[in-house]
């Protein structure tokens, strides 16, 4: 239904799919649709849509040529993009099934340790200062 009601709608999704399986940040008026949209005006979509399935081809490892995806694109571009959506839907689901639960690492904070050992030193250059101090008043008290 969305491949004849909405063609570039449903060819949009098929891009962002196929470069990200998960569509995250995906809009469904993004440009790869607006470009369809404005080459289905004049009646170039399938050069879009060829290109595309070359695309999907080559990324999947599926058979074919450049002669049949311009006749799929051109000719039934409704079934052409209903193909691709399935295609790009089953492998990105597989991809997302092989990824899995990709538990969050650790987090890697360590307290800067160096800001503290010049006061430390300093603390304990003063320590025997002090204690000298201490000494010398307890004596003239005494």
């Amino acid at each position: 239904c969305e491949a004849y009601w909405c063609p570039c709608i449903l060819y949009g999704k098929n891009v962002a799919r196929s470069e990200d399986p998960t569509l995250t940040g995906y809009s469904c008026c993004n440009g790869s649709c607006m470009g369809w949209a404005a080459l289905a005006c004049i009646g170039l979509q399938g050069i879009l849509q060829c290109a595309n399935r070359g695309n999907l081809r080559a990324q999947y490892k599926i058979e074919g040529d450049t002669c049949t995806d311009f006749l799929a694109s051109c000719c039934c571009v409704c079934c052409a993009l209903v193909q691709e959506d399935k295609e790009t839907k089953d492998r990105s689901s597989q991809v997302t099934q092989q990824q899995g639960y990709q538990p969050q690492q650790k987090m890697a904070y360590e307290a800067p340790q160096q800001q503290y050992q010049p006061q430390q030193q300093q603390f304990q250059a003063q320590q025997p200062q002090q204690q000298q101090a201490y000494q010398h008043q307890a004596s003239m008290h005494s």
